[in-house]
């Protein structure tokens, strides 16, 4: 089972925003057992330096975070073509908060606390997303 869970996110890059320390630690270590390659950053300022250095193929984003909210860092990706999809995981689940985030851009929103499974899902549902974009954009 090792095996198969290593592969899932071979090769993949996820970058995981989140202020509460225990959270982001683990999400990191989840999502590393599944092979994904795994940078944190603990605010919206932190990730925007992060996003500038170096290229995610997801992001999971809470929203609300001290400083630069998740927002902020929806718009800073949309307006700097950032090629990452941003799933929002997040403990605001009001309908304007979701309705925000994906009119922005996010690719998904999932309320905490979440299965575990629904994230994996997710997360390489959207992989798979940036993947077929990539190859639409070579095509054309």
């Amino acid at each position: 089972m090792s095996a198969v869970r290593t592969e899932v996110g071979l090769g993949k890059h996820v970058l995981i925003v989140d202020d509460e320390a225990m959270q982001r630690d683990s999400l990191r270590e989840m999502v590393s057992l599944y092979g994904y390659t795994v940078q944190t950053a603990c605010n919206g300022t932190e990730a925007l330096e992060t996003l500038s250095k170096a290229s995610f193929d997801v992001l999971l984003l809470d929203l609300n975070m001290p400083g630069l909210s998740g927002l902020d860092v929806i718009d800073y990706i949309a307006t700097h073509n950032v090629g990452c999809k941003i799933v929002v995981v997040s403990g605001d689940a009001s309908f304007e908060s979701a309705k925000a985030a994906l009119q922005k851009g996010a690719y998904d929103f999932l309320k905490k606390p979440y299965a575990p499974v629904e994230l994996l899902n997710t997360m390489k549902n959207a992989a798979h997303k940036k993947d077929l974009e990539a190859a639409h954009a070579i095509i054309t």
